[in-house]
């Protein structure tokens, strides 16, 4: 008869980050201060990193629900065919956005603002000529 061997399941849990279950492991309080001071680190450089990211088809992501409540209301005929065209173009500019800074892996930023740019006045005067 064949026996399966046992392994142990190991929780991974990285050393920079305290988990809730390591509190009442931690006896040396000077650990737990810098481990807590590491994971506010962390947090800051979230939203340094978020600011590093930015680029124009997201500004043009948040901005373009606004632009088409505009365009719907003064617009009688096309409502269903402008809310469809919205998600449309929502979609493929995230999807965009996230292939050019994959393709480039973020470090060209001057080449994905350039390009992006360009496709925005592009598509932007295509939607206007509507």
């Amino acid at each position: 008869m064949t026996t399966v061997p046992e392994y142990e399941v190991k929780k991974k849990i990285c050393e920079d980050m305290v988990a809730p279950d390591q509190l009442y492991d931690l006896t040396d309080i000077p650990e737990f201060l810098f481990r807590i001071k590491k994971l506010q680190e962390k947090k800051s450089s979230i939203k340094k990193n978020l600011a590093k990211r930015l680029s124009p088809f997201l500004l043009v992501a948040v901005c373009l629900p606004a632009l088409f409540t505009y365009i719907i209301c003064n617009n009688k005929n096309d409502k269903w065919f402008l809310l469809f065209l919205l998600v449309f173009i929502e979609i493929n500019t995230l999807l965009m956005d996230f292939a050019f800074w994959n393709y480039y892996e973020g470090r060209k930023k001057a080449m994905i603002w350039i390009i992006e740019t360009a496709l925005i006045i592009i598509a932007s005067y295509a939607l206007f000529q509507l």
